[in-house]
């Protein structure tokens, strides 16, 4: 008997001993799952797609507004002063629907007008480029004009549109997932600025390899499809963050006596914020402003002239 339990204590020690290494490995793969489904990676992912979407689109753009227009810069200069006064002007407005709006409601309706904006904008460009000549032809020229109107006010819808979303998740979805907590706060912002410049050095390299290679009919094409496949996935993932995290469903307010809806500022200035948020607002207030008159100083002086030039230059 006593050897039988012995040899029990041995059997029982050496199954213990086989099984930590199974348990641990596991535990392993358990805590990457949970990791990669949980909502920090689910907005990463979801930041990194809109991220490289935006950079390649912001690139490609002012590419095709010089192809388009005979290697001038009038359009992209016109481009960039719409885009500047648009985001000055419509601002505040964004950031009280972001305040009134459910989260999910303004996430969802700011990712789908930003990718079917540029969805719509690449099929215009698609048209223009494969039919430039008979379009050219049409309507004495002005048709042409009025596709690079409806080509700039879906490029500048698109970006409202991102503006807004970056808003709803960077500075409100990512308080809001990680709570009180100041440290894990700095810590997904830093990693989302990391993501955002690798990507700022990568989104251009691939779709101008794209556009080089191929043709810009084929680029419009590769960034129409990045942005189904984008929106696609940006809508499960959110949908899947604000369902992880219950606090998203709640805004925050403030009972004095009024109902006040806590606002999260990014583009205006109010009392109340700390020196941070003031001096990141400012310089982001006189960035926008410095671009607008840089802009606006390119589009109304700009001469055909300095094509030319622009063209000689290339040539040595």
């Amino acid at each position: 008997m006593v050897e039988d339990s012995e040899d029990l204590k041995d059997s029982g020690s050496q199954r213990i001993w086989t099984e930590t290494p199974i348990k641990r490995e596991n535990r392993f793969i358990d805590a990457v799952l949970s990791y990669l489904m949980g909502p920090r990676f689910l907005v990463y992912a979801s930041c990194a797609l809109s991220i490289w979407g935006d950079r390649m689109w912001h690139f490609a753009m002012s590419v095709f507004l010089i192809e388009l227009y005979g290697h001038n810069l009038l359009l992209t200069a016109v481009f960039g002063l719409v885009v500047a006064g648009s985001v000055l002007v419509f601002g505040a407005l964004i950031g009280d629907w972001i305040d009134r709006k459910p989260r999910n409601k303004v996430a969802h309706a700011s990712l789908f007008i930003q990718n079917s904006s540029v969805t719509a904008c690449c099929v215009v460009l698609m048209l223009v480029f494969s039919y430039k000549t008979e379009i050219e032809q049409m309507w004495h020229g002005w048709f042409t004009v009025f596709c690079y109107a409806v080509v700039i006010i879906l490029a500048d819808l698109a970006n409202l549109a991102s503006t807004a979303l970056t808003i709803t998740i960077q500075k409100d979805w990512i308080v809001v997932i990680t709570g009180d907590n100041r440290g894990q706060l700095a810590g997904m912002n830093a990693a989302i600025r990391r993501m955002d410049q690798v990507i700022n050095i990568f989104a251009p390299l691939s779709v101008g390899q794209v556009m080089t290679w191929a043709s810009n009919v084929i680029g419009c094409g590769f960034i129409l499809g990045w942005n189904l496949i984008s929106l696609l996935v940006e809508f499960i993932f959110l949908s899947r963050v604000y369902q992880l995290v219950p606090p998203l469903a709640v805004k925050s307010q403030q009972n004095a006596g009024e109902y006040v809806i806590e606002r999260q500022v990014e583009l205006t200035n109010v009392p109340g914020l700390s020196e941070e948020q003031h001096i990141y607002m400012t310089m982001t207030f006189h960035a926008t402003i410095i671009a607008l008159l840089a802009d606006l100083n390119l589009a109304f002086s700009w001469n055909p002239k300095y094509a030319a030039e622009i063209e000689k230059m290339g040539e040595k």
